[in-house]
């Protein structure tokens, strides 16, 4: 008997010789604090459920761009299996560098991300064929962890 609750495996584990995986994100995302998405009028795929169409935000406001340069951006982002009594999930790290230090940017980034729910998008490197339905962007609600500069108040 088959129901809602079933979380069964429904394809192979193996990769496609015909649409090689390419490792690693890309240098840009997008960063909104979760409490201005519109998770109503967000939409979803209709045969691919996990798969966010449209991003939508509440009325006046908006995302913002995280960059990180180098060759491997966002290295340590992550996604850890959280073992729950009744479910399981996942936890999400996204691993980001705040260069500068001036007090605008303690007051206006630094604190947010020390205290804030956010949720990230991400696109992998890996596009897949069909890439006009991009299968390489992922939504993460977020833990970002970063390097704090110590003059916004950083002990280490």
């Amino acid at each position: 008997m088959s129901g809602v609750c079933d979380n069964l495996i429904k394809k192979d584990i193996a990769p496609s010789c015909d649409d090689p995986i390419v490792p690693g994100i890309e240098q840009e995302g997008v960063i909104a604090n979760r409490s201005d998405v519109d998770f109503s009028a967000t939409t979803f795929n209709s045969t691919r459920k996990n798969l966010i169409e449209t991003l939508a935000m509440k009325s006046g406001k908006k995302a913002y761009k995280v960059v990180v340069y180098g060759g491997t951006p966002f290295t340590g982002t992550n996604v850890a299996l959280a073992t729950g009594t009744y479910r399981n999930t996942f936890t999400n790290t996204v691993n980001m560098v705040v260069l500068a230090n001036d007090p605008d940017v303690c007051g206006d980034i630094i604190d947010g991300l020390a205290n804030g729910e956010f949720v990230v998008v991400l696109e992998n490197k890996s596009k897949g064929l069909q890439k006009e339905t991009n299968p390489g962007v992922s939504l993460h609600d977020a833990l970002p962890i970063l390097s704090r500069p110590k003059s916004c108040g950083n002990k280490q």
